[in-house]
């Protein structure tokens, strides 16, 4: 029986791949997502134009990003970004606006 861990994990993959198809698009779970080389990410979502696809790392934790929570939803603003030193800056915002952001689609919900 898989760990209560890979079961969350499980879960948000398949959550996420609900939430691009909602939206009409195509996405789909990686299998052996990071048991085996070769198998990247754990979501894989289509651009409905380019066909291009774009590979989704899921990370879920029962409290583990609570400072990022309080810094976009309690600061009521629009995006974050974060970056440590010598490295890129990172954004980070709600579903709903990178769905928007991107034209993917509106929620069909």
């Amino acid at each position: 029986m898989p760990s209560r861990s890979r079961q969350k994990g499980d879960r948000e993959e398949r959550a996420i791949v609900d939430a691009a198809r909602s939206r009409g698009l195509e996405a789909r779970r990686v299998p052996l997502s990071g048991s085996v080389d070769g198998y990247e990410g754990d979501v894989v979502l289509v651009d409905p134009v380019t066909k291009a696809e774009r590979t989704i790392e899921a990370k879920h934790r029962a409290d583990g990003f609570r400072e990022i929570y309080k810094w976009l939803l309690e600061d009521h603003v629009d995006f974050l970004t974060v970056r440590a030193d010598r490295r890129e800056r990172l954004w980070i915002m709600r579903e709903e606006d990178f769905f928007s952001l991107l034209g993917w689609g509106a929620t069909s919900e």
